[in-house]
């Protein structure tokens, strides 16, 4: 893993698998990335140009960042990535693996850790840290 700079990240919106950016779902995510950073690297590959790179996987968490950097004018300058030595027809192949392996977790598994999390008077903390909203974490258990 490296870090690169966020402005030199380019987004190719035809290559990306994922286009329903839901609005609560992108402000949950805001949210926790604003809380505690990208906690998960972008997937991106070099873009022939020096220093430049390719969105390969990460759209909504490099939409969130975008959102976060429009409204608060600063902050992640410097993302963490994941640099893929990977030709073009490997970049759609990689990116379909990426999504398709990707499972959310059941809503059994997601109560377990929030009460592991949340358990005691600090509920309203909690829910916050992990981006959902009031009343979301009680739902949720």
């Amino acid at each position: 893993m490296e870090t690169v700079k966020f402005d030199k990240i380019v987004v190719r919106p035809e290559i990306n698998i994922r286009h329903n950016l839901g609005r609560e779902e992108m402000a949950s995510l805001e949210a926790t990335i604003r809380s505690h950073g990208l906690l998960q690297p972008l997937l991106v590959r070099e873009n022939g140009e020096e220093g430049s790179y390719e969105l390969v996987d990460g759209f909504r968490r490099h939409e969130a960042i975008r959102r976060i950097r429009e409204k608060d004018g600063n902050g992640f300058t410097n993302v963490p990535v994941t640099v893929l030595k990977i030709k073009d027809n490997e970049r759609d192949e990689t990116a379909l693996i990426v999504n398709i392996v990707r499972k959310d977790m059941e809503p059994m598994e997601i109560a377990a850790v929030l009460k592991r999390m949340v358990d005691g008077p600090e509920v309203d903390e909690g829910q916050e840290r992990v981006g959902l909203k009031q009343g979301e974490v009680a739902e949720r258990l």
